[in-house]
């Protein structure tokens, strides 16, 4: 079952100016509550795969409910993608 409640943050770092972005919800406290609870309920943290850094791409850091994990841009999923750019944007 999608969480609803708690914090949810990422952090979007590198790229080719290395510019860092942060944006976070707290989940029932916000009008994205809805679908980003949907998203979550479809998005395994610990089970998405990832590869080897690459240069000049963008890293994103993952926080749900103290849950951390890192990926490069190339390993987002679409749910991930759309979950950054709810919370970026």
């Amino acid at each position: 079952a999608p969480p609803t409640a708690g914090r949810i943050a990422v952090t979007r770092s590198g790229g080719f100016a290395g510019v860092r972005q942060t944006g976070e919800l707290t989940l029932g406290d916000d009008p994205r509550t809805d679908e980003v609870g949907s998203l979550l309920g479809r998005i395994d943290l610990q089970a998405v795969s990832r590869s080897k850094p690459q240069p000049d791409r963008f890293v994103y850091t993952f926080e749900v409910d103290g849950q951390q994990v890192v990926l490069g841009e190339q390993d987002l999923t679409p749910d991930l993608g759309r979950l950054a750019r709810l919370l970026l944007d």
